[in-house]
């Protein structure tokens, strides 16, 4: 039996994503003596306050340094996406399938045809 360079190589990924697969689902295990399912608890020195609303989230991505964008249409890594949806908000957004409104409340095709004449919302 010959084997193509080109299954070997397919054989070659499967087993790949199989195995790093097989890994991520180790990670969700239960924790170390503990049943499974089980949580390890609070976090130690969480603190016992009741939650409030403001302060600072901070987060942290593996960027693409000197290609990192703020162009929206142009974002194509997770923190470029991330930044984009918390900076920029949009015309409408898509529930269920169908376009719901966001900033701009309609839409209508310009008299030329060639464009669209959006309507705000309040505020």
């Amino acid at each position: 039996m010959s084997v193509s360079r080109r299954e070997l190589l397919r054989l070659a990924g499967i087993t790949a994503g199989l195995s790093a697969g097989g890994c991520l689902l180790a990670a969700c295990g239960s924790p170390p003596g503990g049943p499974a399912g089980a949580s390890p608890g609070p976090v130690r020195g969480g603190g016992t306050a009741p939650a409030r609303r403001g302060g600072t989230l901070r987060l942290a991505f593996a960027g693409g340094g000197a290609s990192e964008t703020l162009d929206p249409l142009a974002a194509y890594s997770p923190a470029d996406l991330v930044r984009s949806m918390v900076v920029f908000d949009r015309l409408f957004t898509v529930t269920d399938g169908a376009a719901a409104p966001a900033l701009a409340v309609g839409a209508e095709p310009a008299a030329d045809a060639r464009s669209f004449v959006l309507t705000r919302g309040k505020g």
